[in-house]
């Protein structure tokens, strides 16, 4: 029996020890990335002004990366915090632990190469060498056009410094370890699709915007196969409401299939600039309509035109769940 319990004994510590080391091994070789490039983004006029259209507006970096204003619709950027990172996102969006948008403003990047930064926003490797957590949707970025990386990169370099230390993240355990195998190499387009295609521009555009993520029900941090597009992704508030993104397929019954293209662009652009405080009882969302309400009509109809071309998808979304009583 003695006998029996040594040998049990040590078939665990050497499993201990092989975990160990597994694990080990894994922190050691990944993230598996290749080094930032070396570049220096020429901040031209032009280069600028897209860079401030896609950072504000397509890509909405500056809603989660600013502190948000929880008392207004939509929970737009507070003034004066434009890139300060901080806004903490838990189990409310599906994150396994806790993770902390970045401080993006020359106080956090002074020490960034341009390559650095394109590597993180492309690649999910930050300049230390820390797998970023998808959350960024960097692996939208993955595919997108390099002068569109490269203009926001520019413009995130004129962002007003602000001192903002946000914390590590904290990923509960394997998240902990598979977020490090997640990163790959970037395979950038050089630029965007031709405007004169609309379709393949509408959903550069939607990739740019990471729309998937937030309006495609997931299980295991996954979109459900089968129902990309078609809503129903539940956020929850602090006060236990919870909100559910819409079905955006061209479904007659659930989705965008009675909406008109004027329709669509004039629910975005009644909302460019606009803050509005919360009534009370209100439910909030975090549909940024703020930063999205700035395109174009030109883009937004594109984005209209390649939503339209999707399959569509009934899927019945119930769009909020109050608070419990208390």
């Amino acid at each position: 029996m003695r006998r029996l319990i040594k040998i049990l004994v040590v078939v665990a510590v050497l499993g201990v020890v092989l975990m160990v080391g597994i694990l080990g091994w894994l922190f050691l070789a990944y993230p598996l990335v290749s080094p930032a490039p070396a570049i220096t983004v020429a901040a031209t006029p032009e280069v600028l002004e897209r860079g401030e259209y896609v950072f504000n507006h397509v890509a909405a970096c500056a809603h989660c990366h600013s502190a948000p204003d929880y008392e207004a619709y939509a929970m737009p950027p507070q003034p004066g915090s434009i890139g300060q990172g901080g806004w903490g996102f838990g189990g409310e969006v599906g994150v396994p632990g806790l993770v902390y948008a970045s401080n993006i403003t020359p106080h956090a990047l002074a020490t960034w190469s341009d390559g650095e930064i394109l590597r993180a926003l492309s690649s999910g490797v930050s300049k230390d060498g820390r797998a970023l957590f998808p959350l960024m949707p960097w692996r939208h970025y993955a595919t997108t056009s390099r002068a569109d990386l490269e203009a926001v990169i520019a413009h995130v370099r004129t962002l007003p410094a602000v001192v903002n230390e946000v914390p590590a993240p904290r990923l509960s355990f394997p998240m902990n370890v598979i977020a490090r195998t997640l990163p790959v190499d970037a395979q950038l387009a050089s630029s965007a699709p031709d405007r004169a295609d609309e379709l393949a521009y509408g959903r550069y555009l939607v990739d740019l915007g990471a729309c998937a993520d937030c309006h495609s029900p997931t299980e295991h941090g996954e979109p459900i196969a089968g129902l990309e597009f078609a809503g129903g992704r539940e956020f929850v508030f602090a006060d236990g409401s919870i909100v559910r993104s819409m079905n955006i397929t061209p479904d007659q019954a659930t989705g965008l299939g009675t909406w008109t293209r004027e329709q669509f662009i004039g629910r975005f652009q009644a909302w460019g600039g606009r803050r509005e405080k919360l009534a009370p009882g209100q439910p909030n969302t975090p549909m940024p309509w703020t930063s999205y309400g700035g395109m174009t009509a030109e883009d937004l109809g594109a984005i209209f035109a390649y939503l339209r071309s999707l399959p569509p998808v009934a899927n019945v979304v119930v769009k909020t769940s109050p608070a419990p009583a208390r």
